[in-house]
C-alpha cells in the first residue's frame, strides 16, 4: 500500500506536466511534491474524531511511515538530479541504497540506543531536559543526515520516528505540544504566502492548480483501495481518504526546487493550492465516513462507546506521528 502511495502520485504528476509541455526539472519536482502524506495532519484528524484506536487509524498511521520513508527517498534523488548532478542508473541505485542503509542504521540502531537511554534517565531528568535531549537528537540526526550527502529531513524524519518508539514518547508527546500548538498555524500561513495572488485570476493557472489537486486525490486513493478490499469498501476508502493529505512535505520540495532556480511561481502557488486542499478537505470527510461507522471500530468488551472514543483520545498515543 505505501508503494503504489508512493509511485501512483508520481508517475501521475509526472505525466500530467509531462503532457502539458513543462521542463523536466518543473515535472520531475512537481511530481515529488505529490508522493508523500502529512502523517501529523492525518493523526491530528484522527485524534480529534476520536478514532485513534480503531483499526483504520493503525493502518493509516503504519502505512503513512512507510510512505514518508520511500518519499523521503525519492526527494533525495530528485534533489540530486535538480542540482545538476549528471547520475547513471547505477548511481541512483548507490543513492537509493545509502538513504536505506541510514534509514535502517537508524532504525534499529537508535531506537535501541534511545529506548534504554530515555528509561535510565526519564525519572531523573525534569521534562524540559528530556525535551531538550529530543531536540538535540532532531538537530543532530538532521546535521547528520546532511554530512552524508542527503536532506537533512531525512535526519529529522528519523529523529521522530526514534522518539516515538522510546518509552518515554507520551512525556515527551505532553512537553512538546506547546511548541506544536505554536508552529502549527505558521504552516498556513506559509501557504498563504506562497500563493501569488494575481494568479488566482488567471485561467490557466486554476485549471491547472485543479488538474494537479485531482491528480494527487485520486492518485493516492487508486494507491492504497486496491490492497484493502479484503477489508471492506468502507474501511479501504477511510484509509484512502487518510493518505490523502500533503501537508509540510511539499513544501519542502517546492522549496528545494525554488533554492535551486528551477521552479517557477505558478508551479510553487499550485503546490501551496495542492497542498492546502488536500489538507482541509480531509477532515470533514473523515468525519463523515466514520458518523454512524462504529461497527468498524473494535470497542473492547463492556466499554461504553464515550469510554472507547475518550480512550482514543489519550495523548501520547502515535506521539512520533504528530
Amino acid at each position: 500500500m505505501g508503494l503504489g502511495g508512493v509511485v501512483l502520485p508520481f508517475a501521475g504528476g509526472f505525466a500530467l506536466m509531462t503532457l502539458l509541455g513543462w521542463q523536466r526539472g518543473e515535472v520531475l519536482f512537481l511530481a515529488a511534491a505529490l508522493v508523500s502524506t502529512s502523517t501529523g495532519i492525518t493523526a491530528r484528524t484522527l485524534r480529534d474524531l476520536g478514532v485513534i484506536a480503531s483499526m483504520e487509524s493503525r493502518i493509516i498511521l503504519a502505512a503513512a511511515v512507510i510512505d514518508d520513508i520511500l518519499s523521503m527517498i525519492v526527494i533525495v534523488v530528485i534533489g540530486a538530479l535538480g542540482a545538476g548532478k549528471v547520475i547513471s542508473a547505477s548511481g541512483i541505485l548507490f543513492l537509493v541504497g545509502e538513504v536505506a542503509a541510514f534509514v535502517l542504521f537508524v532504525l534499529l540502531v537508535g531506537t535501541r540506543v534511545v529506548r534504554r537511554l530515555l528509561t535510565r534517565l526519564a525519572d531523573r531528568l525534569e521534562v524540559d531536559n528530556l525535551f531538550a535531549m529530543a531536540m538535540a537528537l532532531c538537530l543532530g540526526l538532521a546535521v547528520l543526515s546532511s554530512a552524508i550527502g542527503l536532506a537533512p529531513i531525512v535526519g529529522a524524519f528519523l529523529a521522530g520516528l526514534v522518539l516515538g518508539e522510546s518509552l518515554d514518547a507520551r512525556r515527551l508527546s505532553e512537553t512538546a505540544l506547546p511548541a506544536y500548538r505554536l508552529l502549527v498555524p505558521f504552516f498556513f500561513v506559509i501557504t498563504g504566502m506562497q500563493v501569488s495572488p494575481g494568479l488566482l485570476r488567471e485561467p490557466s493557472f486554476v485549471g491547472l492548480a485543479v488538474a494537479v489537486t485531482l491528480v494527487a486525490i485520486v492518485t493516492k486513493l487508486l494507491g492504497s483501495v486496491p490492497g484493502l478490499i479484503g477489508l471492506g469498501m468502507r474501511s479501504a476508502i477511510i484509509i484512502g481518504i487518510g493518505m490523502v493529505p500533503r501537508g509540510e512535505i511539499g513544501f519542502i520540495v517546492v522549496a528545494m526546487g525554488r533554492s535551486l532556480g528551477i521552479l517557477p511561481d505558478m508551479v510553487v502557488s499550485v503546490v501551496a493550492v495542492m497542498s492546502l486542499v488536500t489538507t482541509l478537505i480531509v477532515p470533514p470527510v473523515l468525519g463523515l465516513l466514520y458518523r454512524g461507522a462504529g461497527a468498524l471500530l473494535p470497542r473492547p468488551r463492556g466499554a461504553s462507546a464515550g469510554e472507547f472514543a475518550a480512550a482514543g483520545r489519550l495523548p501520547g498515543f502515535g506521539a512520533a506521528r504528530e
